[in-house]
């Protein structure tokens, strides 16, 4: 399928949100996929930008080639625009929520309704956006953050709840990587067994209390992710610097 890039006006997005409270309450819909070209419900943004709904393997696959088709938009039509990437949202929601076993699970509206108010998001429900806060992520870090942006785009994750939900941690490129480095296992590509369970240092521990502590003493902006690592506790993290564990 391929579509023009367009947006959802207030009537569009109303209508998508009703669909969305609806199938949350269990109710077994097709989601609304006429409004995507329905011009009472959008609008074009720049003519002759079209999207494609394309399988993408991860996160950062799906937010690479976003990228990509979104820099032919002018500064400020993109990264808060809400219409724009809940209009994505309904497009790739076969991608972002799909049907399995014939049934659709379907979440909370900020899943795929960004909320924003004034031209500025409400970060509390921004990160959890399926679309907007991976590529949020990726505009960031590229080729980091690979907790989050080498997960399935279904998902959103509990590395995503714990990295992306606190600004302080989400836009500091060493405590990312360190994150990588600890809980993220490049020869499998995929995350460490037990990273956000109970084990000592798991990633709950490190974003929730050690990140926070070194915050109050250290210029974390300023430091790169082996020397972010020296500062924490050797006994609780070590065991993460091995592959695999």
């Amino acid at each position: 399928m391929k579509c023009k890039l367009r947006f959802l006006n207030s009537t569009g997005v109303q209508q998508f949100r009703e669909y969305i409270e609806k199938a949350y309450n269990q109710e077994q819909l097709n989601p609304p996929t006429s409004l995507l070209e329905d011009d009472n419900c959008t609008e074009a943004i720049i003519e002759n930008i079209y999207v494609e709904n394309i399988i993408f393997n991860n996160k950062r696959d799906m937010a690479k080639y976003l990228m990509d088709i979104l820099s032919q938009l002018p500064p400020g039509k993109k990264e808060f625009n809400s219409g724009l990437w809940t209009w994505l949202a309904l497009f790739y929601f076969d991608q972002i929520c799909p049907l399995i076993d014939n049934r659709r699970k379907v979440n909370k509206y900020w899943h795929y309704i960004l909320d924003v108010t004034s031209g500025r998001p409400n970060w509390k429900t921004y990160f959890r956006h399926m679309i907007a806060s991976p590529y949020y992520v990726y505009c960031c870090h590229r080729d980091s953050a690979c907790l989050i942006l080498e997960e399935p785009v279904s998902k959103h994750g509990e590395y995503m709840e714990q990295l992306a939900s606190r600004q302080e941690i989400i836009t500091n490129k060493g405590i990312i990587k360190a994150a990588d480095v600890l809980y993220f296992d490049s020869k499998s590509k995929k995350s460490k067994k037990g990273a956000t369970g109970t084990r000592p240092g798991n990633l709950r521990r490190l974003a929730q209390d050690i990140f926070w502590q070194l915050h109050l003493t250290y210029d974390l902006y300023s430091m790169s992710e082996d020397e972010i690592i020296s500062l924490l506790p050797r006994g609780e993290f070590e065991r993460w610097l091995k592959s695999g564990d």
